[in-house]
């Protein structure tokens, strides 16, 4: 495996929970950035074009933090002017010069 060249600017942002009398949900409209630096972004797939039989399109990038960026499951990136919902677990990477975190974001567009 390469070691990723880290060029892109990316963001890492979260939220907190807010609750109502029904529901639970992260408040988006006021989340803090967390992280920001360069890192690595990757196309990883992407599921057709919007039109008359589909209503929605996603994106998955592959992006390559620093070791000690601060990122979790439930966190959101920002890269290029778009947002992407962190997808899985962060994957930490610690094996000789080879280190970085690996996180996969996906991207919905209706």
């Amino acid at each position: 495996m390469a070691v990723p060249h880290f060029t892109d600017h990316v963001e890492v942002q979260r939220a907190e929970v807010t609750e109502s009398n029904y529901t639970r949900r992260r408040d988006w409209t006021q989340a803090r950035t967390i992280w920001a630096g360069r890192a690595s972004v990757q196309p990883a797939r992407a599921s057709g074009a919007a039109g008359p039989d589909r209503e929605t399109v996603q994106e998955r990038v592959t992006v390559y933090l620093p070791p000690d960026a601060a990122v979790d499951s439930t966190d959101r990136l920002l890269w290029a002017g778009r947002t992407y919902d962190v997808d899985g677990v962060p994957m930490r990477w610690a094996h000789g010069s080879r280190r970085h975190t690996r996180v996969q974001g996906r991207r919905s567009e209706h």
